[in-house]
């Protein structure tokens, strides 16, 4: 009976591929292939878009499309049309062999349900239209048939795109996984590696990088993004300035427009990009380069000088990271250790919930290179832009107000446990504190704590050694919190404020959407106040108060952070140097004024430009670069 079922499942599934599929010829009957788009020339093109990550870089570009690798746009003369064509055959040849061994290795394991997707995948294969259309691609247009069969691809997923039927657009999954699969056969390197090209350096081009794309992502290799949508406080725009990687966005059409293999240089700075860039331009970057490096050599000798105002004023300065090798840079820019630890990208590196060992030796290993300075570990933020769901449950229609944080954690008590558990253990070998994110009441905060609680009264059956003084952190980002921090104070022993999140929920902008992006605006006087609010609260209580939001990491900020009173600011590991300079050009009392007159004030423009005119007048090196 279950073979059965199974049988009838195949073949809906089948026959909703084949209906989508005809839906996607339809359309594309409407808009045909034309012969209209160029190759593109080698000549210099330049797009101005808008800065994510200060720096420059140059390379080669490497373009992705909704998860398929785009290859290069080579013209070919006629004598190679039949070569081409004979390739593009072999690959849906070698393709339909790796599916049906697939197919065949996960029927044999007993997972016929499973298997059965690979007969929708043969019918991609197989599609008439597609095949023609790459044929015609190839013969009319003279291109090699890796970039036409990319093209005709492209045309498809977004052909499906518009189909009404929900069912039948989640088919777009099945179309971009056979897509791949004959590109890299196209390219010669079969089901085993990805477009050559990427393991060169290059500057990555996207419509948009989710947290597993840069997670994914070879650091040592890519030099820069260019991406066409998202925010200055998206999660590409966080790593790329916590890897000191040049990005920029909002370039129109880009991974139309900008084709992989051409170079590209990249000007973080200016939001600019420079396509097949001239000598003459190349010469004019080289001296940028060396003016911002020789900026940069003198922040570096204050490494080792504490973060202290010119009146005495001291400062706790230290670094976020993702993965334990971002602290060697915190730590060669003289971070006082990690303000936050974001340990939830476990998952975007290993797909899978990590084991309570596997956690407890890398937070020791984390805790004891960061040295007495110590570490903050922010318990697993899921949710919003920060980690798909799947290790969780479904996908939400709104994930930002939804299942996130520290409201997943209490539901999933196990999972939660497991990492308190991990953390304490870790504690034995260095100095760690535990911060609870995206807490809204105190009653968050009290149940968090019982978890806690449990997880130490183990470890003492266990006669497991553990810190058992170990610190309590609320991070304070959504408004709720901040109108009650006084309430929460007394449960823990410090506060840290994530200004990103709490610019989104205070001003009811959605930080990684493009179009209300100009509303984002973290001196918007209500978001001010809720800050001076949280600083107040903490001091009150005898508890410190630290940011670890992208502010904490802007010079433009930083008069307003000084004169609120903030004890500790954690930055992104390239941005300490910065901070550091800015913190030491700086008057305290002077920044107090500033703080007390900009409380009163009614419009963002005002603080904004009251920030600057002392910024300029302490540290103007650090706007210009």
């Amino acid at each position: 009976m279950k073979g059965f079922f199974r049988g009838v499942r195949n073949f809906l599934l089948a026959r909703a591929l084949w209906i989508a599929l005809r839906s996607v010829r339809l359309i594309m009957k409407k808009v045909h292939l034309e012969n209209t788009v160029p190759i593109a020339l080698r000549a210099e093109r330049r797009y101005q878009g808008v800065g994510l990550s200060d720096g420059i870089a140059r390379a080669e570009v490497f373009t992705i499309f909704k998860g398929v690798t785009i290859p290069p746009k080579v013209r070919i003369e006629e004598g190679d049309v039949e070569a081409e064509l004979k390739n593009f055959h072999a690959a849906l040849a070698a393709t339909r062999v790796d599916i049906l061994r697939l197919k065949d290795q996960i029927d044999s394991a007993g997972h016929g349900r499973e298997a059965g997707i690979f007969d929708a995948h043969l019918l991609i294969l197989e599609d008439p239209t597609l095949i023609v259309e790459v044929e015609r691609t190839v013969t009319e247009r003279k291109v090699t048939a890796d970039w036409a069969f990319y093209e005709v691809a492209r045309r498809y997923i977004e052909a499906m795109g518009e189909i009404e039927d929900s069912f039948l657009r989640e088919r777009l999954v099945d179309i971009k996984d056979v897509s791949q699969r004959v590109l890299r056969h196209l390219i010669g390197r079969g089901d085993v590696a990805a477009h050559e090209q990427s393991l060169r350096p290059h500057v990555l081009v996207a419509n948009e990088l989710t947290p597993s794309d840069t997670a994914a992502m070879d650091r040592d290799l890519v030099k820069g993004f260019i991406v066409q949508s998202g925010s200055t406080t998206s999660h590409a725009a966080i790593i790329a300035r916590s890897l000191g990687l040049p990005a920029v966005m909002g370039i129109v059409n880009a991974v139309e427009d900008i084709n992989s293999g051409e170079e590209v240089l990249v000007d973080g700075y200016r939001g600019l990009v420079i396509v097949n860039p001239t000598k003459e331009t190349v010469a004019e970057y080289d001296l940028i380069i060396e003016r911002h490096e020789e900026m940069l050599s003198s922040l570096r000798t204050e490494v080792g000088e504490p973060a202290q105002t010119s009146d005495g004023s001291t400062i706790v300065l230290s670094g976020n990271i993702e993965f334990k090798r971002e602290l060697r840079v915190v730590m060669e820019n003289g971070g006082a250790g990690v303000g936050l630890y974001r340990t939830e990208f476990f998952y975007l590196r290993d797909e899978m919930l990590p084991t309570e060992v596997e956690q407890a030796q890398t937070y020791a290993e984390v805790a004891a290179e960061a040295g007495p300075h110590g570490v903050i570990i922010r318990t697993f933020d899921v949710g919003g832009d920060k980690l798909p769901d799947a290790p969780f449950d479904d996908p939400e229609p709104n994930p930002f107000l939804g299942w996130r944080g520290i409201r997943v954690s209490l539901s999933r008590r196990d999972v939660f446990k497991t990492q308190l558990r991990a953390i304490l253990r870790a504690s034995a070998h260095g100095k760690l504190r535990i911060m609870f994110p995206m807490i809204a009441s105190v009653d968050e905060v009290i149940s968090a704590k019982g978890v806690l609680k449990e997880a130490m009264d183990e470890l003492t059956v266990e006669e497991c050694p553990f810190d058992e003084e170990i610190e309590i952190g609320a991070m304070i980002e959504i408004p709720s919190a901040a109108i009650t921090a006084d309430l929460i104070a007394p449960h823990v022993d410090f506060f840290s404020i994530g200004t990103n999140d709490l610019t989104q929920y205070t001003l009811a902008v959605d930080r990684v959407n493009e179009r209300v992006a100009p509303l984002y605006r973290p001196m918007h006087p209500g978001v001010v106040r809720l800050i001076k609010l949280v600083v107040e609260a903490a001091h009150d209580n005898n508890i410190w108060v630290g940011v670890c939001g992208e502010t904490a990491g802007d010079p433009l900020y930083t008069p307003l952070l000084v004169g609120m009173g903030i004890d500790e600011l954690s930055a992104g590991p390239r941005q300490i140097l910065s901070i550091r300079h800015a913190i030491r050009h700086l008057s305290y009392v002077e920044c107090r004024k500033l703080v007390q007159r900009l409380v009163t004030a009614a419009t963002t423009e005002e603080i904004e430009a009251d920030c600057r005119a002392m910024a300029l007048r302490c540290y103007p090196e650090l706007l210009s670069l």
